[in-house]
């Protein structure tokens, strides 16, 4: 099943395990898939950013937070001030 953006429910403070007293949460969610990779930053609630970028195997994981970084900055969102990240990986079942 594939799922959007838009179909994400926010993820809030306590299921993170973080406490966050009244400051802005920035929300950083990846979903792998086998050709293309999602990516979408939350600000609260807000969508502020998606992206879509190609799977690629031979990428090692420097290289996509290089990539990851320039998006981000692309956008004028700065990777440090990212509070939490989630990340999913399916594989499909034959």
């Amino acid at each position: 099943t594939q799922v959007a953006f838009s179909d994400i429910v926010f993820v809030s403070e306590v299921t993170l395990g973080v406490a966050y007293f009244g400051s802005r949460i920035l929300l950083l969610v990846i979903d792998i898939g086998n050709t293309s990779i999602a990516i979408g930053v939350y600000d609260e609630q807000h969508l502020a950013a998606t992206f879509r970028i190609a799977t690629d195997l031979d990428n090692l994981a420097d290289e996509y937070a290089i990539l990851v970084s320039s998006l981000l900055k692309n956008k004028a969102i700065d990777s440090e001030l990212i509070d939490a990240a989630v990340l999913s990986s399916t594989v499909p079942l034959e």
